[in-house]
């Protein structure tokens, strides 16, 4: 049986965690690659990585939760640090502060990956989920979480992370990936010139780090002029989900299969960017959403059945993380 391939996924962030085995987070048909957000869940994961060599997982820092890691090794008071890295207009700086109170100390990024990465480095596949994002604000108990049940969501605040933070994160997760040749999973939201510039960068020069824009949204002009004409084709990966390259809003554009048709077909892959660890989606309901990517993926390619479509993705998911 061919596997479906969920290059992008995670662990949801929550206030308390039940013991996650990798059976429930894997089922036998499908080859996933679950990336680390945050502090909360890569313990999480990489205790799954203990019990089963085989599971692909990540260490990253996303951006909506990079406010919550500091570059200043000098920096000690968490006021100082979080007024630094976060931005609002003047009339909300009465809730920033409120915001301010309710975050954790702040932790050194260097020192997270001395502690976590660095240790045994091969324990991690992947770098990320990493990036950039300009539009999220963060929400009013400080960083995202997942919904608990019979509980309302946050609200979203008026504070977003300031970019030039992020972007020093970013940057110093990419050379790490630089410098152990490991596969970067990438989160861009309206950041696509200065995400990629940083990517030629780091990364350009080592041909064994490849490139996952997961769920691209960005126009197929940048990526053919810029992507595949700076980096070689079998380096850069375009990951397509149900929940945002096939949502409502992209339907009447056909933006989707525009680019489908665009790229190089080794270069595809199939992603969910869903929770595997949440009771409100089963697995089997996550591998409908890959197997409706695939049947999109079919009918705009013109392939044979959707097993060649499966085939194909599994063979690049392969090489995009090195282990074909």
């Amino acid at each position: 049986m061919i596997p479906l391939v969920d290059a992008h996924c995670h662990i949801g962030t929550r206030a308390k965690y039940e013991l996650v085995s990798d059976e429930e987070v894997q089922n036998e048909g499908t080859k996933r690659c679950i990336v680390s957000c945050n502090q909360i869940d890569l313990p999480i994961l990489m205790g799954m990585k203990r019990s089963d060599e085989k599971l692909i997982i990540g260490f990253g820092v996303h951006p909506w939760y990079s406010h919550m890691f500091s570059l200043d090794p000098h920096c000690t008071d968490k006021r100082t640090h979080y007024l630094n890295v976060l931005q609002c207009r003047d009339e909300f700086k009465p809730d920033m502060d409120s915001l301010i109170e309710l975050l954790p100390d702040p932790i050194n990024l260097e020192g997270y990956i001395e502690k976590y990465f660095k240790g045994n480095p091969d324990m991690f596949d992947v770098i990320g989920e990493i990036g950039l994002d300009k539009l999220f604000w963060l929400p009013e108990n400080g960083y995202y979480m997942e919904q608990e049940v019979d509980k309302p969501r946050y609200k979203l605040s008026k504070v977003k992370v300031q970019l030039s933070h992020q972007i020093s994160v970013f940057t110093r997760l990419c050379q790490l990936a630089n410098q152990y040749d490991k596969p970067i999973s990438v989160h861009d939201v309206k950041c696509y010139a200065a995400l990629y510039e940083i990517c030629c960068q780091e990364l350009l020069h080592n041909e064994k780090v490849n490139i996952c824009l997961h769920s691209y949204t960005g126009s197929v002009e940048m990526l053919l002029s810029q992507w595949f004409k700076k980096f070689p084709n079998n380096r850069i990966y375009v990951s397509i989900s149900q929940v945002i390259n096939f949502r409502e809003k992209h339907k009447g554009s056909k933006s989707s299969e525009n680019l489908l048709l665009s790229i190089p077909q080794s270069s595809i892959l199939t992603e969910t960017d869903y929770p595997v660890d949440i009771s409100a989606y089963s697995l089997n309901e996550l591998d409908d959403q890959l197997m409706q990517v695939c049947g999109a993926i079919t009918s705009t390619l013109s392939l044979d059945d959707i097993d060649v479509c499966k085939s194909n993705i599994y063979n690049n998911f392969l090489s995009y993380v090195n282990q074909s």
